[in-house]
Order: C-alpha cells, then structure tokens, then sequence
C-alpha cells in the first residue's frame, strides 16, 4: 500500500508541492483583491464631523453681543462657544465659513452687513 519513496524522490514532490502552495497562495490574494474592490462601493463610509459653524450658533451670537461685529469677531466668538477659543484672521477657513453664513442670513433679510460689520436686524413691531 504505502510505497517507500527515495529522498531524491521526496525532494522533488516537496518541491512541487511547495510550487503549487506559491500558486494557490497568489491566486487567493488575487481574488482577495478583487473581492474588496467589487465590495468596496458597498461598504459604508465613515460617519462626518458635525459642523463647528451653523447659522443657529451665528445667529445666537449676534443675538447675544447684539451690536455690529465684524466677521472675526463672530467666528471666534462661535469657536468660544464650541470650547475651542482660537484667533481668527481675515482669510482662514473659519472666517470664510461665517462670512458665507452671513450672506446667506443677508439674503434671508435677518442680518444687516454695514461694509465689514454685522448685525441682526431689529424687529419692527406693527
């Protein structure tokens, strides 16, 4: 039954047996990779860092200082709020965030812009 084999023989079947380990080791990664790329489209995406600036929080400030403030003062002034006092300058990101925002408010007509300064606008009773 069991047949005696030379160590030549041996080698070799070691050898090929290693050669088609190699083989099958290479085909799987290979269908590894093509599974994760079919998959990826699939896969959910991590969830998105809530917003520092959101107009309910510009509008807040305003309402709170209640006097015209320029666009800076207002992002530092929400940053503060947020936990995060920082110096913003003319140009950052955050500065261009609020001036958007107030725009937006300025459109909605809820805040004035007086050249670099804003503010809510006053209700007028009837």
């Amino acid at each position: 039954m069991a047949q005696k084999l030379s160590k030549h023989e041996l080698v070799e079947r070691l050898l090929l047996l290693k050669e088609k380990q190699a083989l099958l080791a290479k085909q799987v990664d290979t269908l590894t990779q093509e599974i994760d790329e079919l998959t990826l489209p699939f896969m959910p995406k991590p969830p998105k860092d809530p917003p520092l600036f959101t107009m309910p929080l510009v509008a807040k400030v305003l309402r709170e200082y209640g006097d015209w403030m320029m666009c800076g003062e207002i992002a530092e002034a929400v940053l503060k709020l947020q936990g995060q006092p920082q110096f913003v300058d003319v140009g950052d990101k955050h500065y261009k965030i609020v001036k958007r925002m107030l725009r937006r408010l300025a459109k909605k007509g809820l805040v004035q812009c007086g050249g670099i300064h804003w503010r809510l606008k006053s209700l007028k009773p009837k």
